[in-house]
């Protein structure tokens, strides 16, 4: 693992999120606290001779989209308001600049694989139609089939040559863009590194014991993390309780032994699986000390896999930077079968430690995820107490209560207006339950989730529905 000193200034991103005639919608991670410039243009090619300026803004280091994951990693959310509306079906180019102790630094030299060929910068298009788009789901790190943002990447660099008709209208990413619950070794291994390495938030797990982010950099449990969790008083293991799933128990399947469990794991994870840039500051070819020949097996299979992940993925920041990427949430991004019974919630949210490390992986996907959805449907109060998470001295109080908000929160579903309208759903966290037998599933939508949806879409000619579940059959 490197030293601190050599981290890259722009560790993430930018990734293009809501897009539409009067906003761009983006976020990207830094390691240190820099002015951020942004410059919006259109043109044939965004060659520097053809282009016309649309935007210009600075953001200053400290600002109220910045969240401070770590000693080194500083999350920017960022809105950029457009004076009179973005011109339509016609390319839009953009750049980042990032100003740190010297001159600015534009993306050609903190990420210069981010543009297509014949392109200086990335871009993309506001479409008067959705003619096309592309869907996409399911994205887990050592399995042995190619990434399928690889196959985005290709369309987008057609749609380069061929022209604005061929640029699609928006990537949607509908479930598991990040897996929590199904980590490879290798991957855990990065993950503790990275921890390190930007110094990511520390924390203590409440219902553990002693289990902290200290300890269990210190013993991440390679291949059995379910030996970790204490016994709930009763009868039953937290594992069997919280992770009981129709199919597989989470903490003692086979394919789940390295489930995250510390806020740092989570957002990590999320850094390891958008961009290349921290994966040269890790090894992982070093198998940690103390496995079983079994586990020594399994973790020397699983770094080719891992290895063939990390090799296409300036593909996928590519991907993220010139199309926009809408999301939601399915299981596997918080935790496998999340919310799939009145049984299963009622016995995962009483067990602190449970309660905590769904808790975690939701504040992940807030972040990462959700909020570039739609920004108008989180409030200054939610932004300002996940600020506030970060500099918490309070031995955990802010991080419960962010978490209780979280859960309760019922704004995860969002509209994207343009023609036809699509209209995403959340199925998860607003699930109808049975009143009679509380282990039966849950409906995907309560009744007010229902109706709500329904008014959207209400005198419409034509809607795109979304849904990570599905909803026939």
């Amino acid at each position: 693992m490197k030293t601190s000193s050599e981290i890259p200034l722009l560790l993430a991103g930018p990734v293009l999120r809501r897009v539409d005639k009067h906003r761009v919608v983006l976020n990207l991670v830094i390691s240190r606290p820099a002015t951020i410039h942004l410059k919006l243009f259109a043109g044939v090619s965004g060659n520097s001779d053809s282009v016309r300026p649309l935007a210009e803004e600075s953001i200053p280091a400290e600002h109220a989209g910045r969240f401070d994951l770590g000693a080194r990693a500083f999350l920017h959310a960022i809105t950029i308001d457009i004076p009179s509306q973005l011109p339509v079906d016609e390319w839009i180019f953009y750049d980042v600049g990032l100003e740190y102790e010297g001159p600015v630094q534009w993306l050609r030299e903190t990420a210069p694989t981010i543009s297509y060929e014949g392109f200086d910068q990335p871009g993309f298009v506001v479409k008067s139609r959705v003619d096309q788009l592309l869907h996409g789901s399911c994205r887990k790190p050592h399995h042995d089939d190619a990434d399928g943002m690889w196959g985005v990447d290709d369309i987008l660099a057609s749609a380069r040559k061929e022209g604005v008709h061929a640029q699609p209208a928006m990537l949607l990413c509908t479930g598991d863009q990040v897996y929590t619950d199904d980590i490879a070794g290798p991957h855990l291994s990065a993950i503790r590194q990275v921890i390190e390495l930007l110094g990511l938030i520390n924390e203590e797990i409440p219902g553990s014991g002693n289990l902290n982010t200290k300890s269990l950099l210190a013993d991440p449990a390679y291949y059995h993390r379910s030996d970790l969790l204490p016994e709930k008083k009763g009868a039953q293991s937290v594992q069997d309780i919280l992770f009981s799933g129709a199919r597989k128990p989470i903490f003692t399947s086979i394919n789940a032994e390295n489930h995250l469990l510390t806020l740092g794991e989570v957002i990590a994870q999320y850094l390891l699986c958008w961009s290349p840039v921290l994966w040269s500051l890790v090894d992982i070819e070093q198998v940690p000390d103390g496995l079983s020949e079994e586990h020594e097996r399994l973790y020397r299979k699983q770094v080719p896999l891992i290895k063939d992940f990390v090799s296409g993925l300036h593909r996928v920041r590519r991907v993220m930077a010139n199309l926009p990427c809408y999301m939601i949430f399915d299981d596997h991004d918080i935790t496998d079968d999340w919310n799939l019974s009145r049984a299963w919630e009622e016995s995962a949210y009483e067990q602190a430690m449970a309660r905590r490390i769904i808790g975690n992986a939701l504040i992940g996907y807030w972040l990462f995820q959700g909020w570039g959805n739609a920004p108008h449907r989180f409030d200054d109060s939610l932004v300002q107490q996940t600020q506030a998470l970060f500099n918490d001295t309070t031995e955990g109080v802010v991080h419960d209560a962010l978490i209780s908000d979280l859960l309760k929160f019922e704004q995860w579903s969002y509209v994207i207006d343009c023609f036809p309208r699509v209209v995403v759903l959340d199925t998860r966290t607003q699930r109808w339950h049975s009143e009679h037998i509380a282990s039966w599933p849950s409906g995907l939508m309560d009744w007010e989730s229902l109706a709500e949806t329904q008014q959207h879409l209400v005198n419409q000619p034509a809607v795109i529905l979304v849904s990570s579940a599905p909803i026939f059959g």
